[in-house]
């Protein structure tokens, strides 16, 4: 399965990214319809802020906010054509043990 990635690698520069998908046969399939561009990726798309921090950021894929439809779920919690909501800055902290933050 091929995906298209579009990511912002200077200040005002897209680039588009073509590479294959391997499908996780234990992971929900999703397909985008919606996105949303939060202020934060505004920020670095137009270069404002430091230096330093946008030579540790780029090449920088925006856009952490989606909403799809379910096309697999292995794990049968959706069923397809179920619309969801994309989180993936969320944490399952039961799962991942190595994960230290501030609640």
């Amino acid at each position: 399965m091929f995906i298209t990635k579009y990511k912002v690698t200077a200040p005002e520069v897209i680039e588009e990214f073509i590479s294959t998908l391997e499908y996780d046969s234990t992971k929900v399939l999703v397909k985008v319809d919606m996105m949303a561009i939060c202020k934060a990726d505004i920020r670095y798309y137009l270069g404002n802020r430091e230096k330093s921090v946008l030579d540790r950021k780029y090449p920088l894929a925006p856009i952490h906010e989606a909403v799809g439809i379910v096309v697999k779920d292995p794990t049968k919690t959706f069923a397809p054509g179920d619309k969801v909501i994309l989180v993936p800055n969320s944490i399952n902290y039961k799962k991942c043990k190595k994960c230290y933050f501030d609640r």
